[in-house]
């Protein structure tokens, strides 16, 4: 199912958790992004770029200078255009059995490992309130916090399914 069509299927509590991961995964093509504006910047002046080092190096040229300036700039655009082709897709974010699920294509593994955090994260996360929690196994499975899960499933279930809760989860 395509991203677009369905968007995020889970509850709010969870979007701290979705967007620190999403900013680990795009972290690499927007360091790319900055370090070509640094050296666009830079050599657009070049003037200014010269005086700032010449109180460090005194034998810069202007030539030496945007000599390295545009060696970094290109090596800059072959980084991003590398993060480009390698940056992840998110098809669908959604919940499934009380967690996160994060489904992603290409990224690669690093890409893969930040998924697979995201949702143990939200093994502990209320997908209401965003407050520590823990998965209920009650009918449909959520991850809620005391107040929630008693609002969803009622005190006096909590109650006994916390009583129980190592020996009904033994029988899964």
């Amino acid at each position: 199912m395509p991203f677009p069509m369905f968007g995020f299927e889970c509850d709010i509590g969870w979007y701290n958790i979705i967007e620190n991961a999403c900013w680990l995964m795009y972290n690499k093509y927007h360091q790319a992004e900055r370090s070509l504006e640094y050296y666009n910047d830079q050599l657009n002046n070049i003037e200014k770029s010269l005086q700032d080092r010449l109180s460090y190096s005194p034998e810069l040229t202007v030539e030496k200078l945007t000599q390295t300036l545009t060696e970094g700039k290109e090596k800059a655009q072959r980084d991003l255009e590398e993060a480009k082709e390698s940056m992840p897709r998110v098809a669908q974010i959604k919940e499934k059995f009380g967690t996160l699920r994060f489904y992603i294509d290409y990224g690669g593994p690093e890409a893969q490992a930040i998924a697979n955090f995201a949702e143990a994260m939200s093994t502990t996360t209320c997908e209401v309130c965003g407050n520590l929690g823990q998965t209920f196994r009650i009918g449909w499975h959520r991850t809620l916090c005391r107040e929630h899960a008693e609002a969803n499933y009622g005190k006096e279930n909590v109650d006994e399914y916390l009583k129980y809760k190592d020996e009904l989860e033994d029988s899964y």
